[in-house]
């Protein structure tokens, strides 16, 4: 059960506003129910969010990757929820052999959203990387539509990003940060430009 009260925090310097509704449901790990329970537990939710909070921006509930059984899903899904969501999210989390999709299935997403003429901003709300190449993984998943990635955090379960990885992921994030649009140059090469209009060459 939800239970919101209006402004009930006054003066608070920062709200809540981005509100994901449940997580990787075409699974059995975090929600028991069937397809049909889901959607009307997710848009009832959000009707109900945005009743309370005007200014409130709902997140998908996320994908758990673009294996076959979770394009089954979502391809029934999506259109049952298109109207109560404002972000369509996609997780990546590697298997324990750290295996990866070099786009963190940002292309994949991208194409299933298309296909059922969803235009939506598309957020990776759990980046694990695994083996992947962190750099070329993150710039792929950018250029094929991401416009946020979040990544799972150092002490998340899993595979483990080496230390080096984790440095060079930090130092990117501080180059590219808040960039407005990229283009891919090369296989190895991309400019990222930034909101000021000043443009950025990353070699990766």
């Amino acid at each position: 059960m939800m239970v919101m009260e209006k402004n009930d925090m006054p003066g608070l310097t920062k709200p809540i506003k981005h509100w994901q509704i449940m997580n990787e449901p075409e699974f059995k790990m975090f929600f028991k129910g069937k397809e049909d329970e889901f959607v009307e537990i997710f848009n009832f939710s959000s009707e109900l969010i945005r009743s309370k909070q005007k200014d409130s921006v709902i997140v998908m509930a996320g994908a758990a990757g673009m294996f076959p059984e979770n394009k089954r899903f979502w391809k029934s899904a999506l259109p049952k929820i298109k109207d109560y969501f404002d972000i369509a999210a996609i997780h990546h989390i590697t298997p324990p052999d750290g295996k990866c999709d070099k786009e963190l299935w940002v292309d994949e997403f991208s194409s299933l959203l298309k296909n059922l003429n969803i235009n939506k901003p598309i957020w990776v709300t759990e980046a694990m990387m695994g083996k992947c190449r962190v750099i070329p993984t993150y710039v792929n998943a950018f250029a094929n539509g991401a416009e946020v990635i979040i990544d799972v955090g150092a002490n998340a379960p899993g595979m483990k990003m080496s230390k080096g990885a984790r440095k060079k992921l930090n130092e990117f994030i501080q180059e590219v940060d808040g960039f407005k649009s990229i283009n891919l140059v090369s296989k190895k090469k991309a400019e990222f430009v930034m909101k000021d209009g000043s443009k950025k060459m990353i070699e990766f």
